[in-house]
């Protein structure tokens, strides 16, 4: 209850403090400390230790060099539609992780810059969770060091995948990919994204460089080209229970393919058109493509599968829903301030 009760009281600060100063917040061992600093995310993670929490506020904040330590981050969310209380959460720089960051945690973040698993540095059980990578995804390497069991949950890729040839035995489930996959993809696991492909991308392919992947319930949704070449790979993959919009895919070499089927592009989503991801828009599948049912018996795309993906990537700490305080103070010297907190149970 303790915990609960701390957690509260600071998105109560963060919502009082996002026009006025911005703070941070680390909780380590029981303690609570805010940093309000010219870099408050900075100084908060370089006062980090082993699985302490740092929950980051709206607002724009610098990112240290590198992220180097198993610790959890909570921003307040990146939906516009969500964040109007207190502003998305905006990291101004990339995301860099070093190989003692096994087990770090990130949710409800706007990544203006990349995202980088440090080259040849093995990272595992690294969890990203409802954010957008608006820059590049890199896990790059010789394939030598391979990090494993790492989760990309609910994120929005923004840019493109340039290597991810050290990672392996890692999932990536319920996620928007604006570009394509440009890289060697081994050992990947792909399951209920919904693959959209850039206008400035006219290449056409999804992905290109996979081997020995599982493409299982995804929607990929391409538009706008005459060829059918959605994706491409150099060695075998399986592709089961996956929505298209060609009819005939180019798939790799000898592919595993399993009740995958064609939808026409605009029998698909809800309210959504081009190739570009729009806070707007709706990418539930329209019923007669939800009635095509996944491997798992529930519905392809984001809305179906281990992790459904939540509307307006709420994180799940307390969300500020609104907030009103007053001008100034009555006549008795009291400041009226109503602040509308929902809990979130995911």
């Amino acid at each position: 209850m303790k915990t609960k009760i701390s957690i509260l009281a600071m998105s109560l600060i963060a919502a009082t403090t996002v026009f006025a100063q911005t703070k941070v917040a680390l909780h380590s061992n029981g303690t609570v400390t805010i940093f309000s600093t010219a870099n408050p995310l900075i100084a908060a993670y370089d006062a980090a230790i082993t699985n302490d929490t740092i929950y980051v506020p709206g607002g724009v904040f610098s990112t240290p060099p590198n992220f180097n330590k198993k610790i959890t981050i909570f921003g307040a969310g990146h939906f516009p539609a969500a964040t109007m209380a207190t502003m998305p959460t905006n990291f101004n720089g990339s995301v860099v992780l070093k190989e003692n960051a096994d087990g770090f945690h990130l949710q409800g973040v706007n990544i203006i810059g990349n995202l980088i698993f440090a080259d040849n540095e093995k990272l595992d059980d690294v969890e990203i969770k409802r954010c957008r990578i608006q820059g590049e995804t890199h896990f790059s390497g010789p394939g030598t060091n391979r990090g494993e069991n790492n989760y990309f949950t609910e994120n929005i890729f923004v840019g493109g995948f340039n290597n991810a040839s050290n990672l392996i035995n890692s999932f990536f489930v319920s996620n928007i990919f604006q570009s394509r996959i440009n890289a060697a993809c081994t050992q990947l696991n792909f399951f209920n994204n919904v693959f959209l492909i850039s206008v400035n991308d006219g290449s056409g392919f999804f992905a290109a460089g996979a081997f020995s992947s599982i493409f299982k319930n995804n929607v990929f949704a391409d538009a706008g080209y005459t060829h059918s070449h959605v994706y491409i790979g150099v060695g075998t993959n399986t592709f089961t229970h996956n929505i298209f919009t060609h009819t005939t895919p180019y798939l790799g070499v000898n592919p595993v393919l399993i009740n995958n089927n064609y939808v026409a592009r605009a029998d698909i989503f809800v309210n959504q058109t081009g190739n570009v991801f729009d806070y707007t828009h709706d990418y539930r599948l329209q019923p007669a493509t939800a009635a095509l049912l996944g491997s798992d018996g529930l519905q392809r795309g984001l809305y179906g599968g281990p992790f459904p993906f939540k509307d307006f990537s709420i994180p799940v700490n307390p969300h500020i829903i609104s907030k009103t305080i007053a001008p100034q103070t009555n006549n008795n010297g009291e400041l009226n301030i109503q602040i509308q907190v929902g809990a979130q149970n995911n």
